[in-house]
């Protein structure tokens, strides 16, 4: 289980404790994962900080994301070893993840409304769907408001870099770890999501909109998105919408631009 709470610090104090520990010629150790920094003597962990104070998890407390994020890592894992086409999977996208259609935002006529069909966990479904989660943690989850901002971080984590830096005798020495397995993860997730998205979106489609987990239609092309999402086997979400002006419209009740000029 992680344990950061205890040995949480601020800047200021992780850096000289370092120091201290260096002065000492004790065996140092820092270990660099993402914005995550993790301080060693020996092999054990003394200190840890996160530069970063961009984690945003609403009502999540910190313990229980870093729980989630455990189980979350020990469960692909267990993934890799029982389930060999993993090690081999590759998915490829070219296009565009995210594009709006201008031409028909301008003939959608001032106080007309139409549909955002979002797809829900978007990255938790995908992970699940191509083999990276079991079904058992994925409806755990799913359904949880709470940790949906931590289904989506625990996910793009897979992306960071990570490398240890030793100090020894003055002299700093860095090795970087592999980690390509877990970016190839992240790569997957993201490439079938967008391919996955994108495969909805013909010509014979009046859409709006579409980005990495969604599409925005007309009234006329929800029941052919809902289909095509059915048919995928993935869970969404519709949200009215309504067009204010050339620029605005309401998603829901909250306004939001469609175009910026």
């Amino acid at each position: 289980m992680i344990k950061y709470a205890k040995l949480e610090c601020t800047e200021s104090e992780y850096n000289y404790l370092q120091q201290v520990q260096r002065s000492n010629n004790s065996k140092v150790k820092e270990q660099f994962v993402g914005s995550r920094r993790k301080l060693f003597n020996y092999d054990t962990m003394i200190a840890t900080i996160s530069l970063s104070n961009s984690l945003q998890l609403g009502k999540l407390p910190k313990q229980k994301f870093y729980a989630f994020l455990g189980a979350f890592n020990k469960q692909l894992y267990k993934q890799f070893r029982i389930n060999d086409n993993l090690h081999n999977l590759h998915i490829d996208f070219e296009g565009a993840s995210r594009e709006k259609n201008y031409e028909a935002w301008e003939n959608l006529k001032e106080g007309e409304f139409f549909y955002n069909i979002d797809l829900k966990s978007a990255y938790w479904q995908v992970a699940n769907k191509i083999g990276y989660l079991k079904d058992k943690m994925f409806n755990t989850y799913f359904a949880l408001d709470d940790y949906k901002m931590a289904k989506r971080l625990c996910i793009s984590f897979l992306a960071r870099q990570n490398y240890m830096v030793y100090y020894v005798d003055g002299d700093e020495y860095k090795i970087t770890c592999n980690t390509s397995v877990f970016k190839k993860v992240y790569e997957n997730i993201r490439y079938f999501l967008y391919a996955t998205v994108t495969g909805c979106i013909n010509d014979d489609l009046n859409w709006l909109e579409y980005n990495i987990d969604g599409v925005t239609v007309t009234a006329k092309g929800v029941e052919y998105v809902k289909a095509y999402f059915d048919k995928e086997g993935l869970e969404y979400k519709i949200t009215e919408c309504k067009k204010l002006d050339d620029k605005k419209y309401l998603y829901g009740g909250v306004e939001r631009k469609f175009r910026n000029r």
